[in-house]
């Protein structure tokens, strides 16, 4: 999740035109782009704030990333750049903490940097997010820069599910799902204000339902769970999802593709690293056996050790 700025100004929409200056440009250079991430839960909310992520999120048309990034460090003062941090895996779930957007271009603000500037630009293929960009029904231009144009609210929320629950890795990479979640709680807690949202009768309430309902029909069931507060674990939501798509036909590809890998099959630590672990093991062991031998009078072969352990002993008699 992109670290978070306040911004303090008295000219708001002057200042949402600032944060959208390379998304505006992009559009006018031929280079469709639409917001993504943070800013496009900012867009969507029916309250304007005052803060802005530190690292603004762009989809743009597959074949155009890298001439998007650099149509931006051409025009405007950014430069290429690394991805940031916040994109690699946690490394308890992988030592090599790979980042989640291995076919993104980044871009960093040249200083001196503006508040509200951001200060990396991250550009993805449209398809990474199962969103298709040329269909003019799934997003819309926004008033304050006719130019960008933000997801719908049912296609940002459609993007989510899908990207969560087949993720276009492969499986599940912590650092990225966590940030879906987050978008998706940013969209139900700022658009969807009536409560209770189940009412007496079970039901969810109108306008709930009504978002639920305009899903893709294999989306509906993970977001009703969400409002619910039922949601199953990741792996039974794949499955569930999966099982739609099937019966329904919609996916041609759902019988034979293989389901993404869960986070319970990634956390068992990889091969690579399974040597490590088992001297780590090997020398607990020997700690312990040492240990034990010490306090019960057996004989510690390793000199060293075993001075230690018996002046260890003699502090404790006193």
């Amino acid at each position: 999740m992109e670290p978070i700025m306040e911004i303090y100004d008295d000219d708001p929409v002057k200042d949402q035109q600032k944060r959208l200056e390379a998304a505006a440009y992009l559009s006018t250079h031929g280079i469709p782009a639409v917001l993504w991430g943070t800013d496009a839960t900012i867009a969507l909310s029916p309250d304007v704030g005052s803060t802005f992520p530190v690292v603004q999120s762009l989809l743009v048309p597959d074949n155009l990333v890298q001439a998007a990034a650099e149509t931006i460090c051409h025009g405007l003062p950014y430069v290429l750049s690394e991805p940031p941090p916040g994109t690699q895996e946690y490394r308890r779930v992988d030592p090599d903490q790979p980042t989640c957007y291995p076919q993104s271009s980044f871009v960093t603000f040249i200083p001196p940097l503006e508040e509200i500037t951001p200060w990396t630009i991250m550009i993805h293929p449209a398809s990474y997010f199962q969103f298709d960009i040329l269909d003019g029904t799934r997003s819309f231009p926004l008033e304050v820069a006719p130019e960008v144009r933000c997801p719908t609210r049912t296609a940002f929320v459609d993007s989510i599910i899908t990207t969560a629950l087949d993720p276009p890795l492969g499986y599940m990479h912590r650092q990225f799902h966590g940030s879906l979640m987050v978008y998706l709680s940013y969209i139900v807690e700022d658009t969807l204000r009536s409560e209770p949202r189940i009412l007496t009768d079970g039901q969810l309430e109108p306008e709930s339902r009504s978002l639920v309902n305009s899903l893709k029909e294999e989306n509906r069931p993970y977001l009703e769970g969400w409002l619910r507060g039922s949601r199953e674990s990741w792996d039974d939501e794949v499955r569930k999802r999966r099982e739609v798509l099937q019966k329904t036909g919609i996916d041609k590809l759902a019988f034979k593709k293989p389901l993404p890998i869960g986070l319970s099959e990634r956390i068992p630590f990889p091969d690579r690293i399974a040597p490590r672990l088992a001297l780590r093991n090997q020398k607990k062991n020997l700690s312990r056996t040492l240990t034990s031998n010490a306090v019960h009078g057996r004989p510690v072969t390793c000199p060293a050790v075993a001075l230690a352990l018996r002046n260890a002993l003699r502090f404790l008699r006193k």
